[in-house]
């Protein structure tokens, strides 16, 4: 990544995240199947460093494990309470919550 960056000096390295749905083949030879895009969900995002990059990764890692685990619903609830708590805080400095 550090040659990506060196290349574009001043301008962020862009991650794009774009979710795969695995589709199983429809045939009876038992040949797996393919994994297609899923074209209306996608997002992207941008880092200013290497090191920010590496740490993007290891943050998606950690709530994909966390959303494996617990379920979509406990992780929701958990992102919300952490936006109030957030909103509360940022209130109570006098600012705002982006």
């Amino acid at each position: 990544m550090r040659d990506v960056l060196a290349a574009r000096p001043g301008r962020p390295l862009k991650i794009r995240v774009q979710p795969m749905i695995f589709r199983h083949s429809t045939d009876r030879t038992g040949s797996g199947g393919q994994y297609h895009s899923w074209s209306q969900l996608r997002w992207t995002l941008e880092c200013d460093t290497v090191q920010e990059a590496g740490t993007v990764r290891e943050a998606m890692t950690s709530f994909f494990a966390t959303l494996a685990r617990f379920g979509p619903t406990v992780v929701l609830q958990a992102l919300q309470a952490v936006n109030a708590v957030s909103a509360i805080s940022a209130q109570a400095k006098g600012g705002q919550l982006r």
